[in-house]
């Protein structure tokens, strides 16, 4: 799995860490394997990439530590 368009804008309330982060939480559960290319950055699936954590060590919390929550639910 490849997630993209994330961290490129402050569009949300959540450390702009978290998206990358939750997909590899959860991509563990499932046995995924993922790679997170730098904004702007190329892959080569053909070569097989290994993931790099690249962005920086912020603190975060799981979706079960801090669910997102609908405010309108």
């Amino acid at each position: 799995m490849i997630p993209i368009h994330w961290g490129t804008f402050n569009l949300a309330f959540h450390p702009w860490t978290e998206p990358a982060e939750r997909v590899l939480a959860a991509a563990e559960e499932v046995g995924a394997q993922v790679i997170v290319p730098r904004p702007g950055g190329s892959v080569e699936i053909a070569e097989g990439q290994a993931l790099e954590r690249w962005w920086p060590a912020l603190p975060w919390k799981t979706a079960d530590e801090d669910p997102i929550i609908s405010p309108g639910m």
